[in-house]
């Protein structure tokens, strides 16, 4: 996710997906500035499980707030289904790498 802009202009304009990037590192026991350097994906590792627990939480997150919903997708409905896909295109294009 090499960031434009530094963290906090990060989490002042996209602060809904600034949590979900919160709650990604915090699985993983990651600083968020992690995010901030290139390759940041491959410093951090995580299992399938936990990966399936974060896609989960982030299901459940969306679904709940209708800001996250409007941030983060074109056409914020609030369908499980649609967030499901969103969930797993996120971890596709920003989620750590499995554990060897």
């Amino acid at each position: 996710m090499v960031l434009e802009h530094s963290i906090k202009e990060f989490k002042a304009t996209f602060p809904e997906t600034y949590k979900i990037v919160q709650k990604m590192c915090s699985m993983v026991k990651a600083p968020v500035k992690t995010i901030e350097e290139e390759k940041f994906y491959n410093k951090y590792t995580w299992s399938q499980v936990r990966e399936q627990e974060f896609k989960d939480w982030f299901v459940n997150y969306v679904y709940s707030n209708s800001k996250s919903r409007k941030e983060l997708m074109r056409f914020p409905v609030k369908k499980k289904k649609s967030i499901s896909k969103l969930a797993n295109e996120f971890v596709l294009n920003y989620g750590w790498c499995y554990k060897k």
